[in-house]
Formats: structure tokens, sequence, C-alpha cells
């Protein structure tokens, strides 16, 4: 067996702790370094799931020579930290969104394949239970060819109960770039690319003017499929459906089971995800898209979801946003 990969964290807080609690499951990680501007949190982390703290990366990565990193700050930093991790020598995942703006996913590809390191983007939601499960229906030809797609992501974000950086769309993008590059990349993946973007984006949030909370947009997709997002971090009623309309059937889903009905069937299907053993505390997605990537490094073979394909995610969230003010069909 390939020799475990010698893993560092960037950045300790919650996201970071579903990683290193699939990392730390996974055969193919050693954990040997956390880095975060909280000495304490990162102390707590390595406690938890071993290697050493640092509160200075730089140092982390000078004394360790990490083979990979994972960067886990918040976006408005990932730029910096990819590109510096880069040229450390060590290949990269980095969280999504990869960058804030197109430009700077341009710069971070760049100085990736200048170092000759690889780039990962965080897409876990193609690992997730039924959204995997939705993508291989899709492509699978059960439902014949795809003629629209949706997600629909709403709920309230309180800023007092998570990161506030969050509510802060100079440091983590708002809602189009931060939350919705996930719902993005779902419907690429189930319909092809985004062709042109219509939206409408609305700022509601009084004590945060330029939060973009309520976003919505229609797009026109791969081979002329409609793909329609809407989103919201301040509705107070909730809800989290994913689904794809085809010409023979139409699937669709939450976060689990998936539900399939086909042409000439007045039933439902239920479609059960089959998902890898993992500890009841293990995210089983984070722990697919990790395992993933390790074992792209292992084999010495492309990362399966490259620094490109966040890329893609952030075009598409930025025309939407762009879409909405200007009241414009905006074409990619």
């Amino acid at each position: 067996m390939a020799a475990r990969v010698r893993v560092a964290m960037l950045g300790a807080g919650a996201i970071a702790q579903d990683h290193l609690r699939a990392l730390r499951f996974s055969s193919r990680a050693e954990i040997v370094g956390i880095a975060d501007v909280n000495l304490s949190l990162a102390q707590k982390a390595a406690a938890e799931f071993g290697g050493t703290a640092f509160a200075d990366y730089h140092d982390m990565l000078d004394r360790l020579k990490p083979s990979a990193v994972v960067v886990c700050t918040p976006p408005k930093f990932h730029r910096q930290h990819v590109e510096d991790c880069a040229r450390a020598g060590s290949d990269v995942l980095c969280e999504k969104p990869l960058a804030l703006t197109v430009p700077e996913c341009d710069f971070m590809i760049s100085a990736v394949k200048k170092a000759g390191r690889q780039l990962m983007a965080g897409q876990v939601l193609r690992y997730y239970a039924g959204p995997k499960t939705l993508i291989e229906i899709a492509r699978s030809g059960k439902i014949g060819t795809v003629v629209t797609c949706w997600s629909t992501r709403v709920g309230y974000y309180d800023p007092a109960h998570g990161p506030s950086w969050r509510y802060d769309p100079k440091i983590g993008g708002g809602t189009a770039i931060e939350w919705e590059v996930h719902e993005i990349d779902l419907l690429r993946m189930l319909a092809g690319e985004a062709k042109t973007v219509s939206g409408r984006v609305l700022y509601t949030r009084p004590d945060s003017p330029e939060f973009d909370d309520h976003v919505h947009a229609v797009m026109t997709m791969g081979e002329g499929a409609i793909g329609r997002i809407d989103a919201s971090n301040s509705s107070y009623y909730s809800e989290c459906t994913r689904g794809v309309v085809g010409t023979t059937g139409a699937a669709w889903c939450g976060w689990g089971d998936v539900s399939l009905r086909t042409a000439g069937s007045n039933d439902v299907q239920i479609v059960k995800p089959v998902l890898p053993g993992v500890p009841e505390n293990v995210n089983v997605g984070m722990f697919q898209q990790d395992d993933a990537f390790l074992e792209a490094l292992q084999a010495d073979r492309p990362v399966p979801i490259p620094g490109e394909e966040g890329r893609a995610d952030v075009a598409v969230a930025a025309a939407i946003l762009l879409a909405g003010k200007t009241g414009e069909t905006v074409r990619l």
C-alpha cells in the first residue's frame, strides 16, 4: 500500500474539524500539523487529531514541509494561502468557494501550476449521498435527456450562531459566492456548463446591506437545459431540495434518499444511496471527497475536482450577482 500522505490543515474552525475527523479515519492520511491565527484553537485540534499546532502557517510549511495542505480559512484569504502552500511544495485542497472573484481564481490556478503542484476545489456536495446519486441517475440515461434542474436552499442565517465572517461579503462572499457555489456546482454536474444567466438578487438585512440574502437565477445550461437557483439566508421558511427532470423521468432529493419516477409508471421509486461505513461523527461526504484527493496524490493522478472546476462555479455565482444588479442576461 502507498505511504500515507502527510497532510497539514490551514485553519482550525468548524469546517476544518469536519476535514480532520475525515482525515483521521482515512488510511491514506497522516495529520502532521494544524495552523490557525488562534493558537489555542490549533492546539485543541492538534490534541484531538494529532500533529503540531502553529499560529503562523509559514512556520508550519517551513518546518513540516507537508505533502498536502487543506485550506479551511475564510474565502478572502484563499488566494494567498493556496499560493503560499503550493510555492512551499504542497498540493492543496481548498475549501469552497475557491476565491471571491474569477481573476483571483485564475491567479491561484496559474501559481499552483507554476509550482508544479495540484489544486483541488472542495465541492463536497458531489459526494453527499442524495446529490451524488442524483448526478449518477441523470448521467445514467434513466430519465432521458435532461431538460431542467433546480436547487432550492432557503433558511435563516443568524450570524450570532455561526462564523461572523460568513455575514460579511468582503470576507466570505455572501450567499451567491459562499453558499450557492455548492448548488451551482451540482447543476453543472446535472446539465452541463451555464451559458446564460438571468437573476434577481435582494439585499434586505439592514445590519449588513451588502449581504445578498435572497438570490434567484435562471440559467441556460449545456445543450439548452434550464437550471434554476432559489436561495435565501433570510427566510423563516426552510427547505433544501434539488431535482432534475428529463425527457423520460425525474429525480429529486434532499440530503439522503432520492425519489425517482420514470415514464410509464405512476410509482415513485426510493433510491437508497450506498455509503461507505464511517464512524457516526465522520461526515461521510467529506470523507469521500478528502479520500479521493489523497488517492489521486498517492497514485500520481490528476485530482478529481481541479481548480478550474472551482473557477467555473465562482464565474456563475459572479454572473448571478451581475445579472441581479443590471437586470440584464449575462453570457458566459
